[in-house]
C-alpha cells in the first residue's frame, strides 16, 4: 500500500510539475521601457559582479521597495565581498539554509534581491531578458561551490553535494517558467486537480474498453457519408498543418468544416431515428462516440509543448503548431452541442423544411457581422454548423439526391467563385456539400480504409503530430548533432509512449458499439445532462485556452478556464456518461466523485459564474450522493428485518 501511495504521489507531482512547465514564455510588453526598468537592469548587473565595487543598493529604482514590499540591505559575503541582499530573503529550497552547516545565506539573499527586481520589471509593465534570470541562478551556484572552498565544515563533498542540489533545482525552477519573471505556482490546487483527474481515469472513461452487452448492435457499416466525416476531419488537420508551416491564409482548399457538419449530421440523424425517441439514450451513446478522438486531442496537447521544448523548435513554433490541436476541438465542440440538438433540427425539419437551413445561415452571418468576439464566435459557429447538419436530413429523405446533378454542380461553381471573391465561409461549404450531393454511386468507397481511420483516430492522429512535430524540430536544428542529443530521444520516446498507449490500451480490438443498460430516466438522466454539459464545456475549453498555459485565466461565456479545469470537466463528463452507460448512476460514489471534481477549478480559475456552476453542480452532486445511500440503507435494513 505505502508503494502504491508513493507511486500515485510520483506520478502526481510529476503531472503537475509536467503541465505547468508547458506554459509559454510571458507575452511581449506593451508599454515601452522606462526609467525604471533601466535601474533595474543595472541594479542586476552590478549584482552579478560583486567584485566591481559599484554598489547595488544605490542603483535601485525609487520606488523598488514601495512596489516590492521589500527591505534591501548589505551583507559581507564569506569571500569578502559586499553584497546587496533581501534582508528577510533566504535559501527557499526543501533544504533551506537553516536545515544546512555551511551558511549559504548571503548568497541565497542576493539571489533573492535579484528575483525581486525580476518581478518588479514585470510589474512596471516590460519584464527583463531571460538571459538575466540564468545569471542570477549561475551566480547563487558559484557562490554556494565558493562557500564550499572557504568553509568547508570537514565535509566538502557533501557541501559540494548540497550545492549542486540547489543548482539543480534552480535550473529546473527557472527552466519551467520558462526564464521569466519568478511568480508563485498554482502547484497545490493543480495536484489536488490531478489527483481528481487520477479518480475519474479510474472510474472507467467512456473510451476505456468494455465487453458488449447481450444484444448491443454491431458497428455500422462504412458508407459514403463514413468517408465525408473522416476525410473531412483529416482535411481539418492537415489544412493547419499547411497553415502552421507556410502561413498562407489564402489556403482555403481543406476549410472542410462545414462538409463535417454535413456529414456528421447525417450520423446524428441516424441515431437519432434508431432511439426510438429515447432522448437520454441517443445523447449518451452518440457523445460516448464522439469522447475518444477528443481524447487523442488533449494527449496532444500535453504533449506539443515539452516536445517543442525538447527539440530545441524555435519560440513562435509551439503557438504555430498549436492549431493542429485547437481547430479541430473547436469544430467538435460545436459539433457536440449539434449532437445535442438534433431532435429539435428533426421538429425543424418536419415544419418548415428548406427555410431552416437558410434561416440558420443567415442568422450565422448576421451574428458574425455583429460582433468578433469568442462569444459571437462561438454562437455563429453553432448556427453555421445546425445550418449544414440540417442539410443531412434533406440528404437521408431523399430531396438533395434527387437534385441534377447539372444543378448541384451549377450552385457548386456559383458559390466557389462567391467565396473567391467574398470570402464568405457559408459559400464554400455550401459548394462542398452540393459537390458532394453530385455522388450517386457509392460502391467505390474504400471501405477497408476508411474503417481503420474510423476504429483507430487517436492512433493514427497522435502519428501524424508525431512526425509533423519531428518536422518542426528537424527543420530548426542547425546540424546533424540533433540525432545524437538527449532531449531529441526523450521527445521520441514521449511521441512513440504517447502513441503506444493509444493503441495498445484503447485501439488495439475492435471495440464494441455502446450499449445502454436499460431507459435513461430520473438520477440517469441527470448523470447524462450533466455528462454531456462538461464534455462539451472540456472540448470548447481547450479550444479557448490553447495548448499551453495563458498568463491569465480566459474565459468562455463569463467562466474562467485554464488546461486543468478543461481536462477536469472533459474527463468528468466521460465518467458521468460511462455511469449512464453501465447504469451505476444509483451509486453513491459517482456522486462524490462529481462533487469533488468540481472543488479544483474554482480553487485554480475562480469566476463568479464558474463559481456558481461547479458549486451548484457539487450541491446537487452531494444531495443525490446522501439520498442514494438512505434509500440504500433502508432498503438493506428492509430486506434484513423480512429475512
Amino acid at each position: 500500500m505505502r508503494r502504491l501511495v508513493g507511486v500515485l504521489a510520483v506520478t502526481i507531482a510529476a503531472l503537475t510539475f509536467g503541465i505547468v512547465a508547458s506554459r509559454p514564455a510571458p507575452p511581449p510588453a506593451e508599454v515601452p521601457p522606462g526609467s525604471d526598468f533601466a535601474a533595474a537592469a543595472r541594479t542586476i548587473e552590478a549584482l552579478l559582479d560583486p567584485a566591481s565595487g559599484i554598489d547595488p543598493i544605490a542603483l535601485l529604482p525609487a520606488d523598488f521597495s514601495t512596489v516590492e514590499k521589500v527591505v534591501p540591505g548589505r551583507l559581507r559575503a564569506p569571500d569578502g565581498t559586499m553584497r546587496a541582499v533581501h534582508v528577510d530573503g533566504g535559501c527557499s529550497t526543501p533544504l533551506g539554509d537553516e536545515n544546512t552547516r555551511w551558511d549559504y545565506s548571503v548568497g541565497c539573499k542576493a539571489h533573492d534581491l535579484g528575483y525581486d527586481l525580476l518581478r518588479y520589471a514585470e510589474k512596471k509593465g516590460h519584464p527583463l531578458p531571460a538571459d538575466l534570470r540564468r545569471r542570477l541562478d549561475d551566480q547563487l551556484s558559484r557562490d554556494m561551490h565558493k562557500q564550499c572552498e572557504l568553509n568547508p565544515q570537514n565535509s566538502a563533498g557533501l557541501c559540494e553535494m548540497v550545492a549542486d542540489l540547489y543548482t539543480v533545482g534552480l535550473v529546473v525552477n527557472s527552466w519551467h517558467q520558462r526564464w521569466g519573471p519568478p511568480r508563485a505556482e498554482p502547484i497545490s490546487s493543480w495536484a489536488v486537480g490531478l489527483l481528481v483527474v487520477i479518480f475519474l481515469f479510474a472510474g472507467r472513461p467512456p473510451w476505456s474498453r468494455r465487453s458488449p452487452a447481450p444484444g448491443a448492435p454491431e458497428a455500422p457499416p462504412v458508407d459514403y457519408m463514413s468517408m465525408l466525416r473522416v476525410l473531412s476531419m483529416a482535411g481539418i488537420v492537415v489544412g493547419e498543418t499547411v497553415l502552421a508551416f507556410t502561413h498562407a491564409s489564402g489556403f482555403w482548399l481543406l476549410q472542410l468544416a462545414p462538409l463535417l457538419f454535413f456529414a456528421g449530421g447525417h450520423a446524428n440523424v441516424l441515431a437519432w431515428r434508431s432511439s426510438e425517441g429515447d432522448y437520454g439514450a441517443y445523447l449518451a451513446i452518440r457523445i460516448h462516440e464522439l469522447l475518444r478522438p477528443v481524447f487523442a486531442f488533449v494527449l496532444a496537447w500535453l504533449l506539443i509543448p515539452l516536445t517543442l521544448e525538447l527539440l530545441d523548435a524555435p519560440d513562435g513554433t509551439i503557438a504555430s503548431v498549436g492549431p493542429l490541436v485547437l481547430e479541430p476541438l473547436w469544430v467538435l465542440g460545436i459539433f457536440l452541442i449539434t449532437v445535442a440538438a438534433c431532435p429539435a433540427m428533426e421538429w425543424l425539419y418536419d415544419r418548415f423544411r428548406a427555410a431552416v437551413p437558410l434561416a440558420f445561415l443567415v442568422g450565422s452571418t448576421v451574428v458574425h457581422a455583429i460582433g468578433s468576439t469568442d462569444a459571437y464566435l462561438l454562437v455563429s459557429g453553432l448556427l453555421l454548423a445546425l445550418g449544414f447538419g440540417q442539410l443531412a436530413f434533406h440528404w437521408e429523405d431523399g430531396p438533395l439526391r434527387q437534385v441534377p446533378r447539372p444543378v448541384l454542380i451549377g450552385v457548386a461553381v456559383a458559390a466557389l467563385l462567391g467565396f473567391v471573391f467574398l470570402r464568405y465561409l457559408p459559400l464554400l461549404g455550401i459548394a462542398q456539400v452540393s459537390l458532394a450531393c453530385t455522388v450517386r454511386t457509392f460502391h467505390w468507397v474504400p471501405a477497408r480504409a476508411i474503417g481503420f481511420l474510423r476504429s483507430r483516430p487517436m492512433t493514427v492522429y497522435l502519428v501524424y503530430v508525431g512526425l509533423v512535430l519531428l518536422y518542426a524540430g528537424l527543420t530548426s536544428s542547425v546540424g546533424l548533432d540533433w540525432f545524437t542529443r538527449p532531449r531529441t530521444w526523450l521527445a521520441i520516446s514521449m511521441i512513440t509512449a504517447a502513441i503506444l498507449v493509444a493503441f495498445f490500451w484503447y485501439e488495439r480490438r475492435p471495440r464494441p458499439v455502446a450499449a445502454l443498460v436499460g431507459p435513461v430516466n430520473g438520477v440517469q438522466a441527470l448523470a447524462c445532462v450533466l455528462g454531456v454539459g462538461y464534455a462539451t464545456l472540456g472540448v470548447l475549453g481547450f479550444a479557448v485556452t490553447g495548448v499551453t498555459w495563458h498568463i491569465g485565466a480566459p474565459a468562455l461565456l463569463g467562466m474562467a478556464l485554464d488546461p486543468l479545469a478543461n481536462l477536469i470537466h472533459l474527463m468528468l463528463g466521460g465518467y458521468l456518461l460511462h455511469v449512464v452507460h453501465t447504469g451505476k448512476s444509483g451509486r453513491t460514489w459517482p456522486w462524490l466523485l462529481t462533487a469533488a471534481a468540481c472543488v479544483p477549478p474554482i480553487l485554480s480559475t475562480w469566476s463568479p459564474f464558474g463559481t456558481v456552476v461547479h458549486g451548484a453542480t457539487a450541491v446537487v452532486a452531494l444531495a443525490i450522493a446522501g439520498h442514494v445511500t438512505v434509500v440504500r440503507i433502508r432498503t438493506k435494513a428492509t430486506v434484513v428485518n423480512a429475512g
